[in-house]
């Protein structure tokens, strides 16, 4: 019979590596963009929410002769979910900027300018 010898894990590697740190700068940038989402959510709920708990009373104002808490609802919403969205990415850019040293700019234009693995071409349809 074979002994079967069991498997150590070697340092560094594993689940317990994925998990950042206290000790390392990871930790730190985790917590930051943990925070950011929050923020992020907390915002998405308080637009949602909001607009729907004060619609009444912003139907006193029209925009373009249509009572604002619809408006609201139906358009002014969504503008502030893309708000959320454009703010949590140059938020994530400034992140990934400030771990690596480079200019945000410099990591926008790293990863458009990202070419696909060597042997795979983009497809285009059309």
């Amino acid at each position: 019979m074979h002994s079967v010898t069991p498997l150590r894990p070697v340092a560094g590697e594993g689940p317990s590596s994925t998990q950042p740190s206290r000790s390392d700068g990871r930790g730190r940038s985790w917590r930051i963009v943990t925070l950011f989402t929050l923020l992020g959510l907390v915002g998405w709920l308080l637009l949602t929410v909001g607009v729907v708990w004060f619609a009444r009373d912003l139907d006193q104002w029209t925009i373009a002769r249509v009572p604002a808490g619809y408006w609201w609802a139906a358009q002014g919403a969504i503008g502030g979910y893309i708000l959320i969205i454009v703010i949590y990415c140059g938020l994530m850019e400034w992140l990934e900027a400030r771990q690596s040293g480079a200019e945000p700019d410099d990591v926008a234009a790293a990863a458009s300018s990202a070419s696909p693995p060597a042997g795979q071409e983009l497809h285009r349809h059309g």
